[in-house]
């Protein structure tokens, strides 16, 4: 789901970005759902401890991204740096994900 999202916002056109708002949106209240099941499920002994840091960065990036998100959500006529910061965001956190 995050790399249709991802994908959609990358090499979608303004008809998609309705669909790469709605994704974004979904997509933070089921990371929270996944991280808070999955601690709840597995002995914290047996859990890998370098996956956890990469999961609780990319979710923490993920709540950043939304941010951003609404900010260009509200302010269409903003420059493309907030853009590019986005993008850039968004990079680092398909890598953390695809990791974890």
């Amino acid at each position: 789901m995050l790399l249709t999202q991802a994908s959609i916002g990358v090499f979608g056109r303004r008809i998609r970005r309705e669909s790469h708002i709605v994704l974004g949106l979904i997509l933070l209240p089921l990371t929270f759902a996944h991280a808070w099941f999955s601690m709840k499920s597995v002995s914290m002994k047996s859990a890998n401890m370098e996956g956890l840091w990469l999961a609780t960065a990319a979710l923490l990036l993920l709540g950043v991204q939304v941010l951003l998100g609404t900010a260009l959500i509200r302010r269409s006529g903003l420059s493309g740096s907030l853009r590019k910061v986005h993008l850039a965001v968004g990079l680092g956190i398909l890598p953390l994900a695809s990791v974890h």
